[in-house]
């Protein structure tokens, strides 16, 4: 799933982008931090559920290849 692994790559640079520009900028009872850390624990579990589903998707697509003969 190409287009999967892309998106996931983009998200994580963007995520990895906004660590970097909260720990430049944010003061220490901003708050950023917090949303930072609730951004990457949802990033995580998103990853993991893509995953799971790109898993699934491929297995699925391997038995209709053997229940649909090719020419």
């Amino acid at each position: 799933m190409p287009r999967l692994d892309d998106a996931q790559d983009k998200l994580e640079t963007a995520l990895t982008k906004l660590e970097e520009a909260v720990r430049d900028r944010s003061d220490p009872g901003s708050g950023l931090e917090a949303q930072r850390d609730e951004a990457r624990a949802r990033y995580e579990r998103l990853r993991g559920e893509t995953r799971a589903v790109s898993d699934q998707l491929d297995a699925a697509i391997a038995r209709l290849r053997v229940l649909i003969p090719t020419p």
